[in-house]
C-alpha cells in the first residue's frame, strides 16, 4: 500500500485547485488488488461534492465544464443521468447549473437498468462518521457555548441511533442489505436525532448572521443536515419509506429510499415531453414489455421486437440435467463437474449470490477432477483483468455474481454457460416493498425478474455467428417446480429445445 500511495500523482496531495490535472485512480490500474483491499482505498461515494474542500475547483468540474460544449450527442451512465434527474431543481435554485446541458431526446441502451439507476440517485444514505466530520467542521470557528452542547448532543445521539438501527436490523440471506425493524425503540432515537438536527439548525441561523463561521464551511454543514432532515422524515410515515442498513469496516451505513420512484420518473423524465428510446436484447418478458414498463411508471409506449442474426437452433444446446435434489449441493456439485469435463473448462458459473459462489469457491478446490483447470472468481482482482485472463486462457473457468449481462467473450474460450440457481430476486427491503404492492408477488415481481435475468444470463453463450456451446441450467426449481419450467421454456431462444435427462 505505500508504494501505491508513493504512485499517486503530485497534484493528490496538493492543496491547491486543480487547474491542471490528468486521469489516475482506476479500478483498472490495479488489477491484483481483490475487492476487499480496493475498498480500503477507494474513493469513498460519501465524498460527495458538497463535503468536498475543493468544490466547483476539482477536475470533475472542470471535465464536466469540457463535455457540457458538446453540439450534437453526450454519453454518460444512466446513474449519472437520473443525478441530473434528482439534482436539477436544487442546482438551479442555488445559481448552479445543471450536471447536464438542455437536450431534445434520450436513448437509454440497456434500458432495463434505469429503475436501478434511478433508486439509486433517489436514496439517501448516512453514515455516523461522516456526520461527525462535518458537523465537527462548525467547532473550527469561533460559536456560541450553546451551539458547542447541541454539536457534543448531536455526536452521541447519531451514536445512539445507529446502535438502535445496528439492534434492530436483520440480516437477507443473499443480501448485503439488513431489513430494519421498526419498532418503537428505533423511531424514538430517530426523532429525538431529529430535533437536536432541528436546534442546530435554528443555531446556524443565529450563527450566519454573527459572520462568525466560514460561509462556505456553513453551507456544508447546512446542505448536509438538510438532507438528514428530508431523508429522516420518511420515518414519520413509514407507508413512504424503503430503508435498509449495509455493514462497512467504518461500522454501518443507512439507506432510506422513498416509494415514489416511479412517480418521480413520470413527472421528470417521462413528463418532458421528449422523445425516450428504450433499447435492450431482454426488454421483454415473454414476449411482453409491461415488466420493464410497469416498473418504471411507463404507461404509455411503442415497441417493437426484431429476429437475431444468430442461428440457435443449430449453435446452442439447452440442458438441464436432473440430478439428485436430495444431495443437495454436493449433488449440484458434481453435475456442475461432469459440465465442466464435457467443455474442457471454457466456462463460466453465473451465481445468484455472493455466498453461492463463496461456497463454490470453498469446495471446487477439493474436487480432483477438476484439478487441472483454472478458476477465476469474481472479487479476488479488478473483473475486466479477470474476463481478460479468462479469455487467454482458453481452459479456464470464470466464476461470478455480476456477469449475467455485459459480458462479451466471442469465440472458444466460453462454450458452456452453467446457471447455477435460478436467478430470482432477493428477499432485501426493496423488494419486499415491490412485493408488498403486487397481487400476486410471485407472477409480478419474482417471474418476470429471473426470467428477465436468466435471459440475460444465457445470453452470454453466443456473441458471434461463429459461435456454438452448450447452456447448463442447475436450478432446483427446474425439477421441482413444473410452472417455473414451463416459463423457462417460453423464453428460450427460437429453435432451441431443453434436455432434460443428458
Amino acid at each position: 500500500m505505500d508504494d501505491l500511495a508513493a504512485s499517486l500523482p503530485d497534484f493528490v496531495y496538493s492543496h491547491g485547485a486543480m487547474q491542471n490535472f490528468h486521469a489516475y485512480g482506476d479500478r483498472k490500474d490495479y488489477p491484483h488488488l481483490s475487492d476487499e483491499q480496493w475498498q480500503n482505498i477507494n474513493w469513498d461515494t460519501f465524498q460527495d461534492c458538497f463535503t468536498c474542500d475543493r468544490r466547483q475547483r476539482c477536475g470533475q468540474t472542470l471535465s464536466r465544464e469540457h463535455y457540457r460544449h458538446s453540439g450534437d450527442l453526450i454519453i454518460c451512465s444512466h446513474d449519472y443521468y437520473m443525478e441530473h434527474v434528482w439534482t436539477y431543481e436544487g442546482r438551479k435554485r442555488e445559481g448552479q447549473l445543471p450536471l447536464l446541458p438542455e437536450h431534445s431526446a434520450v436513448i437509454f441502451d440497456e434500458g432495463h437498468l434505469l429503475e436501478s439507476a434511478a433508486m439509486k440517485a433517489l436514496s439517501y444514505k448516512m453514515k455516523h462518521v461522516v456526520f461527525e466530520e462535518l458537523i465537527l467542521r462548525l467547532l473550527q470557528g469561533e460559536i456560541r457555548e450553546s451551539l458547542a452542547v447541541l454539536i457534543d448532543e448531536s455526536i452521541v445521539q447519531s451514536e445512539r441511533m445507529f446502535k438502535a438501527l445496528g439492534k434492530h436490523s436483520r440480516a437477507i440471506e443473499g443480501s448485503d442489505r439488513k431489513e430494519i425493524i421498526l419498532s418503537e425503540g428505533l423511531l424514538r432515537e430517530v426523532h429525538r436525532f431529529r430535533d437536536v438536527l432541528t436546534a442546530i439548525e435554528e443555531e446556524l441561523v443565529f450563527e450566519g448572521e454573527l459572520y462568525s463561521l466560514n460561509d462556505y464551511q456553513l453551507r456544508i454543514v447546512e446542505e448536509h443536515i438538510e438532507m438528514m432532515q428530508k431523508a429522516l422524515m420518511l420515518f414519520e410515515r413509514s407507508e413512504a419509506l424503503i430503508c435498509w442498513v449495509t455493514d462497512s469496516p467504518e461500522g454501518l451505513t443507512l439507506s432510506i429510499m422513498p416509494r415514489t420512484v416511479k412517480e418521480v420518473l413520470q413527472e421528470r423524465v417521462f413528463g418532458a415531453n421528449i422523445p425516450i428510446v428504450f433499447s435492450s436484447a431482454t426488454l421483454s418478458v415473454e414476449g411482453s414489455f409491461r415488466y420493464v414498463a410497469d416498473s418504471l411508471g411507463i404507461e404509455k409506449f411503442l415497441s417493437f421486437s426484431v429476429v437475431s442474426p444468430y442461428d440457435y437452433a443449430e449453435q446452442m444446446e439447452a440442458l438441464a440435467p436432473r440430478w439428485n435434489i436430495a444431495e443437495g449441493f454436493a449433488g449440484k456439485m458434481k453435475e456442475a463437474i461432469k459440465l465442466l469435463q464435457r467443455s474442457e473448462g471454457r466456462a463460466l458459473i453465473l451465481f445468484k449470490s455472493k455466498d453461492e459462489l463463496m461456497q463454490f469457491k470453498e469446495r471446487i478446490s477439493e474436487e480432483s477432477e477438476v484439478a487441472g483447470m483454472t478458476f477465476y472468481f469474481e472479487g479476488d482482482q479488478e473483473i475486466s483483468y479477470l474476463i481478460s485472463a479468462f479469455q487467454r486462457d482458453e481452459a479456464s473457468v470464470l466464476c461470478a455474481v455480476s456477469l449475467w449481462e455485459g459480458l462479451d467473450v466471442p469465440g472458444s474460450s466460453l462454450s458452456n454457460v452453467i446457471i447455477w440457481s435460478m436467478p430470482f430476486p432477493p428477499h432485501d427491503p426493496v423488494f419486499i416493498a415491490k412485493r408488498s404492492e403486487a397481487e400476486t408477488p410471485f407472477e409480478e415481481v419474482d417471474l418476470p425478474y429471473m426470467l428477465l435475468r436468466f435471459r440475460q444470463g444465457i445470453g452470454r453463450l453466443i456473441r458471434t455467428r461463429e459461435d456454438k456451446g452448450i447452456v447448463a441450467i442447475l436450478g432446483e426449481e427446474m425439477q421441482s417446480d413444473a410452472s417455473v419450467l414451463t416459463h423457462v421454456l417460453s423464453v428460450l431462444p427460437e429453435g432451441v429445445t431443453l434436455q432434460q435427462n443428458a
